[in-house]
Order: structure tokens, then sequence, then C-alpha cells
């Protein structure tokens, strides 16, 4: 409520009344726009203040004279004891106060529908993701998210935008993003011998190579000791022991990682990949979202679900991920419906419109005309400017065809001098939707036998009142 216009305006009444809200000049009248700024500055330190008298005032003022909740609370208790009926009325027209709503309400959302598709879905993206899920529950961004920003992402996490410059390089890639296959490895481009760089790595013990999801990968020695306790892997041997010391939590670190490291993902594609049940994996899952480093809901694309064969369903995405995303998607937006120059905008239109294409006969005109319906076109430019510029090798006869087998109606709009005119161009099948209507269309209808009987009973009325 303290949030409110109605909170702001009354708490600024209250204020002013209190001389609280002091004038420059005794005397002279503060403009609105300036109490208003005083008003919002005192609320906002009041407001820290719970036992406030203006505040106080403000609420019961609001609370009982403009509400009065507690005409309501009866209400709702005669309603409960079955002392009021509730009854459900249809009405043609709305009662005034019924009237009032829908003003409001239409004049909130009046235009809501005019602003471009990427401008509404930057304004959703803004949201912030933790009150959003507050407020309606787990967020659907499906339609939301842009799915190259989504690939962009993913390739940028994976590392795949980078170049492999040495041994050090891909130790660093395997204990940033976990094991991978040496056919995976194969997808990164690299500088050099990537096989012998592995077998070197291997050879000095920084790499290893583990058994996991039913295939041969390699990881960094660091983490023997998660896939050990997480997944069960038995480490080569030969290791120091303070690398296969206990660890806190395995399974969540490397739950936690593949978060990290992709996109909106499902609980079975996680599973697949540390090769285990799907019921620990949504475990941990469920815990890490509850803990706040993962999101739920419907997050992927669809054209990225129908690409990677999803059905549907919930995905999950890390946090910070996930806002990578929105800010990516959210620029790709912004930058759709940024103005452009009256240059690119003139381009356009002479695309749009077919000027300096190569199009000819029938089925051409046909084309053109129906763009160009209903617009006012002096004749002496039709044949000699506006159609040519739209077609190659105009025939002037084509036209006339058109016109003749009855598929074209030109029909005259306004006089230029004494040889010229305005004429408009419809394809007879639009032509009742779009020429405009005749003036003997809009003259009043003719007398019916009802008009009559009442011009007779008017007339009756009036004799009685002379009487």
């Amino acid at each position: 409520l303290s949030s409110t216009s109605l909170f702001a305006s009354h708490f600024r009444e209250n204020a002013a009344r209190a001389l609280l809200l002091p004038r420059k000049r005794p005397g002279q009248r503060t403009p609105l726009w300036a109490q208003r700024r005083k008003s919002a500055q005192l609320l906002q330190v009041a407001s820290e203040a719970n036992d406030f008298p203006i505040v106080l005032e403000t609420y019961r003022e609001v609370l009982r004279d403009v509400f009065d909740l507690g005409a309501l609370q009866s209400l709702l208790r005669d309603v409960g004891d079955r002392r009021v009926r509730v009854s459900s009325v249809e009405t043609k027209a709305p009662s005034p106060f019924a009237a009032a709503l829908l003003f409001h309400y239409v004049a909130s959302f009046m235009y809501e529908g005019d602003a471009p598709l990427a401008e509404r879905r930057a304004q959703a993206l803004t949201l912030d993701h933790a009150q959003l899920r507050a407020l309606l529950g787990e967020p659907e961004l499906r339609e939301l998210l842009d799915a190259d920003a989504v690939v962009e992402v993913e390739r940028q996490l994976l590392r795949l935008d980078r170049t492999l410059g040495g041994e050090d390089d891909v130790h660093d890639l395997l204990l940033a993003i976990g094991d991978l296959s040496r056919d995976e490895l194969h997808a990164y481009h690299s500088d050099g011998p990537l096989d012998a760089w592995l077998d070197g790595l291997l050879a000095a013990r920084r790499l290893v190579e583990l058994r996991v999801g039913g295939e041969l990968r390699l990881a960094a020695v660091e983490d023997v000791a998660r896939f050990r306790d997480a997944l069960g892997v038995v480490p080569p041997r030969g290791l120091p022991q303070s690398l296969l010391g206990p660890v806190d939590d395995p399974l969540g670190q490397l739950v936690g990682r593949y978060a990290r490291t992709h996109g909106p993902f499902t609980a079975d594609e996680c599973a697949s990949r540390l090769g285990l049940g799907v019921a620990p994996v949504k475990e941990t899952l469920a815990r890490l979202a509850n803990a706040g480093r993962l999101a739920v809901g419907e997050l992927l694309p669809t054209s990225l679900m129908r690409e990677r064969g999803r059905r549907g369903g919930h995905e999950h995405c890390d946090v910070e991920v996930l806002r990578r995303i929105k800010r990516r998607s959210l620029a790709k937006l912004r930058a759709e419906v940024e103005p452009v120059e009256p240059t690119a905008y003139q381009r356009f239109l002479l695309q749009w419109q077919g000027v300096g294409v190569d199009r000819r006969g029938l089925d051409a005109l046909v084309g053109v005309i129906e763009q160009l319906q209903g617009a006012p076109i002096a004749a002496s430019d039709l044949e000699s400017r506006v159609l040519p510029a739209r077609l190659a090798r105009f025939d002037p006869r084509d036209l006339d065809e058109l016109c003749a087998t009855g598929e074209v109606i030109w029909r005259g709009l306004q006089p230029l001098g004494e040889k010229d005119g305005r004429i408009a161009l419809y394809l007879a099948d639009h032509y009742p939707l779009l020429a405009p209507r005749e003036p003997d269309e809009t003259r009043a209808p003719r007398d019916t036998e009802l008009a009559a009987r009442v011009r007779e009973l008017l007339g009756r009325a009036q004799e009685g009142t002379e009487r």
C-alpha cells in the first residue's frame, strides 16, 4: 500500500497540513512537482520509522476513509454467515463502479500489444529471476531466451572458442570443465600435436585415464578423488596420497561443475554423462537448487528442444550461467529494436516495394497491385513511373487485360486539375474490404413501417398535450 500513488498523494496532503513541506516564500504557491518531490523524499525517510505520526495518519485515512475496510469486513462476515447472498448477474452495460474499473484496466493495457515482440521479450527478461520465481513459481523462459545466445554461451563455457597452445592449456581445460574423451578433445582447435601433448601429460601423471559412463576419458589428476568417492572409479596406482584424500560432497562438486559448464540441461543428461542413475542425480540437483545455486524451470528455447530431441519438461541451469544467457539474449533483443538511420529505412522501403527487382509478367503485376491497393496515385504517374519502377518491361496492355477480365478494379478518388486525378487500384476479391464506402451508403435509411408507426404515436401524444 505504501508504494501506491494513492498513499503518496494522501501523505503529501497530510504532510502539507502538518507544515512539514515548508514553502520558500510565504504567500507563494509551491509548484505541484516540487511538492511531490519533497513529499517523496520525506516519505522515504519517514518509512524507516514505523511510528511516524504522518505515516500512521495516512494509513488510517486510506484504510478507513478511502477503502472503508471496516464495512468490507462486516460485509464479508455477513457473506460468510449467509446473511448476504452473492448472485452473479450479466448485464448489457457495466455498472458505474464496474465501468470505472474497466476504464482503468483498458487504459493500463490499451497499448501493451503495440510494442514489438522483441521489445516485449526484452522487458520480460529484465525481471529478476528470483523475484519472478517467488511471484509466479517456476518461471518459463523458453520463449524469452534467444537460441543463438544459448549456443554461444555454451561454446564459451566449454571453451570451444579458444585455441589449445600446449600441454598446460590441455590440463587447465580438463581441470575446468571435467573429463573428456580423446574424440571430444579433438573437437578443440590446437596449434600443435594434440595427441603428443596428451601422451606427455599421461606420462607425467598430470592426466589419468578413467572409465566413466562406459567409455575411457581423460581427467586431471586433481579430480581422481572426486571420481572415486562419487562414482566408485578405481584410481590408477602410484598416485601420491595427497591427491587421494576424502572429498566433501564429491557428487555435488561433479554435478555443480557440469552445471557451470553447460547451458540448460535435464537430470537424465547429467546422469548419462556421469554414468549414474537418475535418482541420486535428481537428489543432488534438488539440493543445489534449494541452496540457490541452480535455477529450475522451462529454460531451453523451443528450437533447441526440437534440435536436441527433447520433449519438454523442466531443465536445470547454474544461476550465473542463466544470467549470462539472459544478458546475451537481452543484448540481442535490444539490438533488434534499436532505431536505424533514415537511409536504412529507405533501403528497406525500396526492397519491400520491389523497386529495382527483376519481375515481369501478369503474376508479377498482380503482386505489385496487391501491395498498392487503396493507395491514391496520380493517373499520369501510374503507368509512367509507379508500375515501371516495380516491373521490368512493364506493358500497359497487361493492366488493361486485368481490368477487362475483372481481376483488377480501379476507382477515381480526387481530381487533379482538368486532365488528371488520383485513382486507386484494388484486386476484385479485396475491393469490398478495402474500398471506401459509397456516398449513398452513408445516407440515412429509408422510412420503414416501424418509423411510420413511431411518428404516428408521437403525433397523437402531441395532440393530446395541446388539448
